[in-house]
């Protein structure tokens, strides 16, 4: 619902001046005032929505571009980060790959690095072979997350130690929720 306000709002802000840009344009074409009416209420009905996705597709290009606010992992802000949001830890997952922290570690060194995991995977005879901590998740109005970023750390059952690490993205907000909730 608030999406649908938020975009609403939008198109109010991008009408005024598509009338006023049809109605000067079409002053200069026509001279009766009936046609110059109906056609600038017309083309204004038609382009407000087109300009509107048009402006919010612009924005939201300089805006993943802008808030692209990757920092270098911190042990104490990963860890005592909330739990809820997880505003911090997003911005240090990629830290933790590119600069290989957790390459050769066993699940203790893992579990001292990135403190306690949110879940582990284990084989049928209890070896750990994964870890994964909640780096980002947003519900929105939903009872279930509509988007989340997890770290899994895959471990080699035989050598105990870090096989591969990598990251999983899953998106389900729409285009104007994306834009608006970040």
């Amino acid at each position: 619902m608030g999406i649908i306000i938020g975009f609403f709002f939008v198109s109010l802000i991008v009408f005024i001046p598509t009338i006023l840009f049809w109605r000067w344009l079409l002053k200069k074409i026509f001279q009766k005032i009936i046609l110059i009416k109906f056609l600038t209420w017309t083309l204004t009905m038609i382009f407000t929505p087109i300009f509107t996705f048009f402006l919010l597709f612009i924005i939201s290009l300089f805006n993943d571009k802008l808030s692209n606010n990757d920092r270098k992992f911190n042990k104490t802000e990963w860890v005592q980060d909330d739990s809820t949001t997880y505003p911090n830890r997003r911005h240090m997952v990629n830290s933790i790959i590119e600069n290989k922290l957790l390459e050769n570690k066993n699940t203790t060194e893992v579990e001292n690095i990135l403190g306690k995991a949110d879940g582990k995977d284990t084989t049928l005879n209890g070896k750990i072979y994964k870890l994964y901590y909640t780096a980002q998740i947003s519900y929105g109005t939903d009872i279930d997350p509509k988007c989340y970023k997890s770290l899994y750390v895959y471990i080699d059952t035989i050598t105990n130690k870090v096989e591969k690490v990598n990251i999983e993205f899953y998106d389900r907000r729409d285009f104007l929720e994306r834009l608006f909730t970040e």
